[in-house]
């Protein structure tokens, strides 16, 4: 399997295609759907999207810096964990190269 890119204008297209609605209608509504993701992220809510994954939050510990070697306090980080079937899908199709 070759990876490659979509682009968001690819992205939309097929949106606008799939739903019978204008270009412009669907890059408004991905627009309007990054901006909530983006929101409740930033609430510190997570988020589930079905078919695809959910972003969570997880507390990181005081660490210390690589780089630096300064002190890096307490904090949360943010991570993506695929739908199980996704997952399964990848990591299939990423053997077969």
């Amino acid at each position: 399997m070759q990876i490659t890119k979509a682009s968001r204008k690819e992205i939309i297209g097929e949106v606008a295609k799939r739903s019978a609605v204008g270009y412009k209608t669907a890059d408004h509504m991905f627009n309007k759907l990054s901006e909530v993701i983006e929101e409740k992220l930033k609430e510190g809510k997570q988020i589930n999207i079905p078919y695809i994954g959910t972003f969570y939050f997880v507390e990181k510990d005081v660490q210390i810096s690589n780089l630096t070697k300064q002190e890096i306090p307490k904090h949360k980080q943010i991570k993506f964990r695929f739908n199980k079937d996704l997952a399964r899908w990848i990591r299939v199709t990423s053997r077969e190269r």
